[in-house]
């Protein structure tokens, strides 16, 4: 029932469920607390009384949820699922976190609030592939600066190949934007 009601948006439900005794952290047959439950069908009114008790934060694949938020810019999603344990840092298949996601969307506040809460600024999904490559990749400047203000760097080898690319291309603008983060015009590519 506890489920059920947090799927539901059933406040009044969950609130008497605790009342009487019910089991704030049961999990589900996927291993999920009615917090992840909450959380993610996003019920701000049983969150908030679900936190007032002893409830915690078990959900399958929390490093999906955290990466899904970040790509739509859904920065209260993002704030909840760190606010209730989810680690900025935690990445999916592809070593791919939050950040890199965020990044590669543009979507500023979010990149600036999991830079506040620790996330790593120069960490590596499986291709070796930054947060910062990610904005720079897609254009997103404003983006790239709150990176580098951060400590993030672009490496020679992304650099190269993107210099190259933007070369090929003609893409000025690309260029004097890979210029303006201390990517080096007299490289080679592969």
């Amino acid at each position: 029932p506890m489920h059920m009601a947090c799927t539901a948006g059933r406040y009044k439900v969950v609130e008497c469920l605790l009342k009487l005794g019910a089991n704030e952290n049961i999990k589900d047959r996927w291993g999920q607390t009615p917090l992840a439950i909450a959380i993610m069908a996003k019920q701000q009114m049983i969150i908030t009384v679900l936190a007032g008790s002893k409830a915690k934060l078990d959900m399958e694949s929390p490093e999906l949820a955290l990466c899904t938020a970040a790509g739509e810019g859904d920065l209260t999603q993002v704030k909840r699922l760190i606010e209730f344990g989810v680690a900025p840092n935690i990445g999916d298949y592809d070593k791919r976190t939050a950040l890199h996601v965020a990044a590669a969307e543009g979507h500023e506040k979010i990149v600036e609030f999991l830079l506040l809460a620790q996330a790593d600024p120069n960490c590596a999904d499986r291709w070796d592939g930054s947060p910062l490559q990610d904005a720079l990749s897609g254009g997103h400047i404003g983006t790239a600066h709150i990176l580098k203000a951060k400590g993030a760097a672009v490496s020679d080898e992304f650099g190269a190949s993107e210099v190259c690319a933007a070369a090929g291309t003609g893409d000025v603008p690309k260029l004097r934007m890979l210029h303006s983060f201390g990517q080096s015009l007299d490289v080679g590519d592969y």
